[in-house]
C-alpha cells in the first residue's frame, strides 16, 4: 500500500528565545553571585524544597552532593530568635501580601556557631 506521512510544524522561536534569555541570566547569575561571594537558592513551596547552592552547602555543612532541603530542615537552620520572624514573612510572601523582603538573619554553622546573612 501507499504510505503517507503526516507532520506537524510548530513555531516555537519566541519559546526559544525565551529559554536562552532564561540561561543566559541563569549564567550572568551565577558568575555575579560567585564575584560578590553570594549564595543562590530556590524556593519551591508546592514541593516543599530548597535547592541551594554549593556555597551555602558549605555554609551549614550540608553532606557531600546533598543541595536540596525541606522547608523544615532549612527552619531547623535557623537561629531560634528569628525562626519566628522569617517564617512570618515567608508566609505572607505566599499569600501574596509581599512581593519580596529583605532579612538580615542566623544560620547554623556546621560547628554550632551562628552565621549571620542577609
Amino acid at each position: 500500500g501507499k504510505f503517507r506521512v503526516l507532520g506537524l510544524v510548530m513555531d516555537v522561536s519566541a519559546h526559544k528565545l525565551a529559554e536562552l534569555e532564561l540561561a543566559r541570566r541563569r549564567e550572568s547569575l551565577g558568575l555575579a553571585s560567585e564575584a560578590a561571594g553570594l549564595s543562590v537558592w530556590t524556593w519551591e513551596p508546592e514541593q516543599d524544597t530548597l535547592s541551594v547552592d554549593d556555597r551555602f552547602a558549605d555554609w551549614v555543612g550540608l553532606p557531600a552532593g546533598e543541595r536540596r532541603l525541606t522547608l523544615s530542615e532549612w527552619e531547623a537552620l535557623l537561629h531560634p530568635e528569628d525562626r519566628g520572624r522569617l517564617m512570618a514573612e515567608a508566609g505572607e510572601l505566599l499569600a501574596g501580601g509581599l512581593d519580596s523582603f529583605d532579612s538580615t538573619y542566623r544560620l547554623r554553622r556546621p560547628d554550632g556557631g551562628w552565621r549571620w546573612v542577609m
